[in-house]
């Protein structure tokens, strides 16, 4: 999995704390949230029932979440010193250890919102100005959250509400209620997300813009010609499969920032759910279920074909990519129609062939010998059928 690298602001930026002109008092919730019991704060769903018990509506929730997470979880400065090598696993290490970089916090956010019923959203972007931000950014470095609540989202960033970083550049933990439902036209000023929807602006500024001299992104923030409707966006995104929202934001990513490294990830993003596909098919029956093995396997191949002229494959992939190019051709040749017998052949031929140059790729000798075998095998067999069709 990616790892995001911990942030922290270097400008004192100009924040919004809140949308509104005048912050809602919540102190009484602020107080709920920090005198959580310790035995409610080892797992998601008592944690997020006491949060939630005090709360008068979806907005006190989602500050009792965002104060007893900059409240009580620190930043890892042990992973961050070993170049990330010790990232939490899971929701459940953070709660653990009590520590996470910028993913954990995230993560954590949204599963104590969607335990809830709160909509959330982990997003990943650039960050500006920071221990390791770079004029020309190939791929992301921090990541942050998007709630929804009622029908309107909003900006938060839980790791730089908990954090500021001392002489030493070790990461202290504070009570920062400036990263608490942010105004998007000030939150864009040190966070750019992968995926322009989630700026929550109506012109979305570009990546050059974002990296340039304030005063370029001041004048970006009211010229750029790009315009669309950021809601609609999202709630197109939102009618999507999961697997489908995964796709279309590392789309979009690459799209805003076509580096090397977002299309490696674009690439994995592919393969990954190539893989899902791929153990479904393994629970279907060849014979009684051969339809829905067939059209599982050609979404397998899409995928496959998307990622291969974006990123190179490991060996383990294209293994899995022949495989199915092989196991497509058979399966199609057994369920061939009288109507459609020529159509299917010559369909079955092409993937075997296909299989046969990607070979080049396999460096497991033993994959590559049995797949060169069965290919010419094959081969041999459904051009001969379809030479006496065609005769």
């Amino acid at each position: 999995m990616k790892r995001y690298l911990p942030f922290v602001t270097l400008l004192l930026l100009s924040l919004s704390v809140s949308l509104a002109q005048s912050e809602p008092n919540y102190s009484k919730i602020d107080q709920h949230a920090k005198k959580a019991p310790k035995e409610v704060e080892q797992d998601l769903q008592p944690l997020a029932d006491y949060l939630a018990e005090k709360a008068a509506n979806d907005m006190e929730k989602v500050r009792s979440i965002y104060v007893w997470i900059t409240h009580n979880i620190q930043y890892d400065n042990q992973a961050y010193n070993n170049g990330n090598k010790r990232i939490n696993r899971n929701n459940q290490d953070v709660l653990n250890r009590k520590k996470a970089v910028c993913f954990g916090y995230s993560t954590l956010f949204k599963a104590l919102c969607e335990q809830m019923g709160i909509e959330a959203e982990l997003i990943s972007g650039y960050s500006w100005d920071t221990l390791t931000s770079t004029d020309s950014p190939d791929e992301p470095d921090h990541a942050w959250n998007a709630v929804k609540i009622n029908t309107s989202w909003y900006l938060l960033d839980a790791t730089w509400g908990s954090s500021t970083l001392d002489r030493k550049s070790n990461f202290l933990q504070s009570d920062n209620r400036d990263y608490f439902l942010v105004n998007p036209k000030s939150f864009i000023r040190s966070h750019l997300p992968t995926d322009p929807m989630w700026q929550l602006l109506d012109c979305p500024i570009s990546l050059t813009s974002f990296f340039s001299e304030r005063s370029t992104m001041e004048t970006a923030l009211t010229a750029e010609k790009a315009c669309f409707n950021f809601m609609d966006s999202i709630a197109d995104l939102k009618s999507m499969s999961i697997a489908d929202q995964k796709i279309k934001t590392a789309e979009n990513a690459v799209r805003f920032n076509p580096s090397q490294k977002m299309k490696d990830e674009l690439a994995a993003t592919y393969i990954d759910q190539a893989g899902i596909l791929s153990d479904e098919v393994e629970q279907l029956d060849q014979e009684s279920q051969a339809v829905d093995i067939k059209s599982l396997q050609d979404s397998i191949l899409q995928l496959f074909r998307k990622a291969t002229p974006l990123s190179e494959l490991y060996n383990w992939q294209w293994e899995l990519y022949i495989s199915t190019l092989i196991n497509q051709a058979v399966i199609s040749y057994n369920t061939r129609t009288p109507e459609n017998q020529k159509k299917t052949l010559e369909y079955s031929i092409g993937l075997l062939k296909e299989a046969q140059k990607s070979l080049i790729h396999a460096t497991n000798d033993y994959f590559k010998n049995q797949a060169e075998q069965q290919c010419l095998v094959y081969l041999e067999v459904l051009q001969t059928e379809l030479k006496n069709l065609r005769n």
